[in-house]
């Protein structure tokens, strides 16, 4: 596993990268796992697989909030001299 490098800037693509990544994961864990015969016969085993699904889930409901919040700062509406939102001058 690599270790996180201080020197890596952090931008709006990554938040993004991010959550496709968890989503690619989350589908897997559906597709080929929860409904698999083992997980339907052991209960136990489907129970942890469901954990760790709602965990990816709420992984990913964070980092949409936090790309939320980023994008949110780093991207301002472009006005006209009069401060008017561009789209609104008719």
């Amino acid at each position: 596993m690599k270790e996180i490098n201080d020197e890596i800037e952090i931008n709006d693509g990554h938040y993004l990268e991010m959550m496709d990544r968890l989503h690619v994961q989350m589908s897997v864990l559906e597709s080929h796992l929860l409904y698999h015969p083992i997980a339907d016969k052991h209960k136990d085993v489907k129970r942890l697989i469901i954990r760790a699904t709602i965990a990816l889930v709420q992984a990913y409901q964070i980092v949409g909030g936090l790309a939320h919040d980023t994008t949110k700062k780093t991207k301002k509406k472009k006005t006209n001299k009069r401060g008017n939102s561009k789209n609104n001058n008719k």
